[in-house]
């Protein structure tokens, strides 16, 4: 017994001593468990600090490109620092030229400036810290070496047949279909940052018409015969045998009859990413050099930067301007540089010349250092009304006779003119200014209007110079226009008319019930203008939505009549020294190396 209770102790002794051991070991190994845990966690820790604090600094990189874009657009110089805000936290970005600038153009004169930032970001997150550096090339080109440029959806709709010669860009979507005619692209520069879609904007089964598009050359205005392949519709398509909504465009997948894992036969379709590529490439046999002339943001397009609608206002917030806005009389006034919040907008600082109709119906005008030149150009300006349907009736305007105010011998030095009204709002008190008799220019001329801008009768035809209207709306009146539209006598008719200008102005947007018009009424109309020839050579740009001049697109009644539409690009603007006076930029920047 003894011996055996003696064993058993001895047993119960020795699983003691191994429970002991067994604790003693677990607590040790749960300890190490822990400490590699916790420093797994620091490890996880610091590796989430360290990948949040690059993606902040390459965020802060993409926020501060686009500002540099906007900065040149806008006629300003890139800043040397940059604060971002990156998903709310702030973020400094140093940025630096890299020496380079120089202009370059493509086979058909299309001019373009590359200029080289350095920009470097510092972002941290918890305490880990990272720097990121990048070298990008910013791409500026002068906006009227395009013959058609969207900063929004670009849409297409006409009734009569149009042609377009010369690029066309939209940093948004194009929607492209007719009334059962034709738009011909004759351009190797059909680019979309969006989509492009063959139907109309809210409905996939308007898809008529036919859209020609020109393939691939180096030098679109020299080619002696331009091969064209159609972009083809959903009944084009459905013909085929194929069933496509919208026709053929950006979301169109591919259709391979057969099977064979090709998309070469007979009817077959190859998907839009690889097509576009395909269809509008150089012709066949070419040896002037490869290219495809439609490509998306699928292809990688990227945003054009344009100015923004700031510029043609009368005053824009500024800290340190020299204007405050009085909100009892509605007005500006001169507090001295450095006092105020506001400064003049871009183009109204510049104006050699600047008209401003008052609310009492007398009108102002001034040079370029506030010296009052009223009396001076009084024979060239009257204030009158006009009516304007889309507007909902009569319009207080400034008429400004080029004719006179050249023979008066006071031609703005600097070529830029600046007219609008003190008090600018939707509808009637749009304001603005009706320019005409500008048959024959002295010398280029830009004429700028924060509100509306109307242009009447034959202009800048008679040996040719560079000219543009920028407004926040741009109406056309043919020759034939004699200020007697009113509500009650119904549509003037109008008589062939030439314009050779570049026009920038806003539109609004299409919403599913109300169409704006498209490029095709990009100008405005107000005359009956069915079977008679509106002549434009130029450029059309749509760089904003329209801020005072919002009334909706009509067509019929007292609004218009569609003219037959003789419009081109003009090819003069392809030689710098024939641009208009302070043609805008549109800027784009690519990306050379990040690291």
């Amino acid at each position: 017994m003894i011996i055996r209770n003696s064993n058993r102790n001895s047993r119960a002794g020795i699983a003691m001593a191994a429970t002991v051991i067994t604790v003693f070991t677990t607590a040790a190994m749960v300890g190490v468990m822990l400490t590699l845990a916790i420093s797994s966690n620091d490890m996880a820790d610091v590796q989430r600090f360290d990948t949040e604090a690059r993606y902040l600094a390459e965020g802060a990189l993409e926020i501060t490109r686009k500002e540099i874009q906007t900065d040149l657009a806008n006629w300003g110089t890139p800043d040397s620092t940059y604060t971002v805000d990156v998903s709310g936290r702030m973020v400094d970005v140093q940025v630096s030229p890299n020496g380079f600038l120089k202009a370059e153009a493509d086979p058909s004169g299309i001019n373009t400036w590359h200029v080289g930032y350095i920009m470097t970001a510092t972002a941290g997150s918890g305490d880990s810290f990272e720097t990121v550096r990048e070298l990008i090339t910013a791409e500026a080109t002068p906006i009227f070496q395009f013959a058609v440029f969207y900063t929004t959806d670009l849409e297409m709709y006409p009734g009569p047949d149009m042609d377009l010669r010369g690029r066309v860009h939209s940093n948004q979507d194009m929607f492209l279909t007719t009334k059962s005619s034709t738009v011909t692209m004759d351009t190797n520069y059909v680019r979309a940052v969006g989509d492009i879609n063959r139907h109309s904007k809210y409905d996939v089964y308007n898809s008529a018409g036919q859209v020609d598009i020109r393939k691939w050359v180096a030098d679109p205005f020299t080619e002696p015969n331009p091969e064209f392949v159609a972009m083809p519709s959903m009944i084009e398509m459905y013909n085929n045998g194929v069933s496509a909504p919208g026709g053929y465009g950006s979301n169109y997948e591919g259709y391979d009859g057969n099977g064979d894992g090709d998309y070469d036969d007979l009817g077959e379709y190859l998907p839009w990413v690889y097509g576009a590529l395909e269809y509008w490439k150089q012709p066949d046999g070419y040896t002037g050099g490869s290219g495809t002339t439609v490509l998306t943001g699928d292809h990688g397009i990227g945003e054009s930067v344009t100015p923004q609608i700031e510029a043609i206002g009368k005053y824009a917030e500024f800290a340190g301007g020299g204007y405050i806005y009085d909100d009892t009389t509605e007005t500006y006034i001169n507090v001295g540089l450095g006092f105020g919040t506001y400064s003049k907008g871009f183009f109204h600082q510049e104006a050699a010349i600047t008209i401003m109709v008052m609310e009492d119906g007398t009108y102002e005008a001034y040079d370029n250092v506030g010296t009052d030149i009223s009396a001076e150009i009084g024979t060239a300006v009257n204030v009158v009304e006009i009516y304007d349907a889309r507007q909902g009736g009569d319009v207080t305007v400034a008429e400004l006779d080029l004719e006179v105010l050249a023979a008066l011998n006071k031609w703005p030095a600097n070529k830029l003119i600046y007219a609008c009204s003190e008090k600018v709002g939707e509808g009637t008190d749009c304001g603005g200014v009706i320019v005409k008799n500008g048959k024959d220019l002295p010398t280029g001329l830009s004429v700028v209007s924060e509100g509306a801008l109307y242009v009447q009768g034959d202009f800048n035809t008679d040996g040719k110079q560079g000219a543009s209207v920028m407004a926040d709306a741009v109406s056309l009146l043919s020759n034939a226009w004699d200020g007697s539209k009113d509500s009650d006598t119904g549509l003037t008719i109008a008589d062939q008319t030439t314009f050779n200008v570049a026009i920038v102005t806003g539109n609004t947007d299409s919403l599913n019930t109300s169409y704006n018009g498209g490029l095709e009424n990009l100008p405005r109309f107000h005359e009956k203008w069915s079977g008679v020839d509106c002549n434009i050579t130029g450029s059309f740009v749509n760089t904003w939505r329209n801020e005072y001049c919002t009334g909706n697109w009509k067509y019929g009644s007292d609004n218009y009549t569609a003219p037959k539409r003789i419009w081109t690009y003009d090819t003069d603007f392809n030689d710098l020294s024939k641009l208009p006076p302070y043609t805008p930029l549109a800027v784009s920047a690519a990306t050379v190396v990040r690291w």
